[in-house]
């Protein structure tokens, strides 16, 4: 008899236990935060190396004159610049004003005297590079 009055009180704990769980499913919406990322191409608050910087060099052979396929380097065509540009050093995202890019070619430089950047090209390079020097 009292084997069988502990056996009946285990049983009857044992469904207090699992009935007394309770589990609440409460759908909560997602929230998607969007930060602006600096690494995002599409990014439009960015300075895009294909639509600003490529027509810098490329625009009336400013720069691609010298610089074209089969020039002096860096070849800065459209296919080419990014690469070539990385590859030899010429940016400096620690310190975008010490760029050879940005201080070589610049008015007053005195270092590039056949063609040079205008002051806004010259600005809008430097942003560029300060924006992490994205082939975007």
């Amino acid at each position: 008899m009292k084997k069988t009055i502990y056996i009946l009180g285990l049983a009857l704990i044992g469904v207090m236990f699992i009935t007394g769980c309770e589990y609440e499913f409460i759908a909560r919406p997602l929230v998607i935060i969007d930060p602006v990322d600096p690494d995002d191409p599409v990014d439009p608050s960015l300075i895009s190396f294909a639509g600003e910087i490529i027509p810098i060099f490329t625009t009336g052979n400013r720069c691609t004159s010298c610089h074209g396929t089969g020039g002096q380097a860096p070849v800065l065509t459209a296919t080419l610049a990014y690469s070539q540009i990385i590859s030899q050093g010429l940016v400096n995202t620690a310190d975008p004003s010490s760029s050879k890019l940005y201080t070589y070619p610049k008015i007053g430089a005195g270092t590039h005297v056949w063609k040079t950047y205008s002051t806004d090209q010259a600005a809008e390079i430097l942003q560029w590079i300060t924006e992490g020097a994205k082939n975007n």
